[in-house]
């Protein structure tokens, strides 16, 4: 069965990679958005104040989430959900990734890693849409 798609060459690429223009402040924002997601709170702040990039959440609770984040990943699911309900006591999404994983504890570290990916998106994506 062939494949629909289009196998792009790595000559191909470079040549419509130098077409791509990307904005200064675009650049910018993925940077930001990169060091948030992944809890570089001294990073961001600084490259805030460097780059006149201002974040779209509040630089303070990226400790917190970070703090939920390696509370999963050391297995303790009880400690998570305190931190979480400490962050947003109405966020559902965030306790939903936890509890259908019930067995914490038991957790296998990859599991926890995964779930602690998607526990840290579910806060984020609360998180913006409060300041929205």
């Amino acid at each position: 069965m062939a494949s629909s798609k289009k196998v792009v060459t790595h000559d191909e690429w470079e040549w419509k990679l130098r077409d791509v223009k990307i904005r200064k402040e675009d650049m910018n924002r993925l940077v930001m958005n990169f060091l948030i997601t992944e809890g570089f709170v001294d990073a961001a702040d600084k490259f805030c104040i460097e780059s006149g990039t201002q974040p779209e959440i509040d630089l303070a609770t990226i400790t917190d989430r970070m703090e939920v984040k390696r509370a999963i990943q050391s297995g303790n699911v009880q400690e998570a959900i305190e931190k979480i309900n400490d962050l947003n006591p109405t966020e559902g999404s965030a306790h939903f990734y936890i509890q259908d994983n019930a067995i914490g504890e038991l957790l296998d570290v990859s599991q926890r890693l995964k779930t602690a990916s998607e526990v840290n998106a579910a806060i984020l994506t609360s998180q913006s849409h409060e300041k929205g």
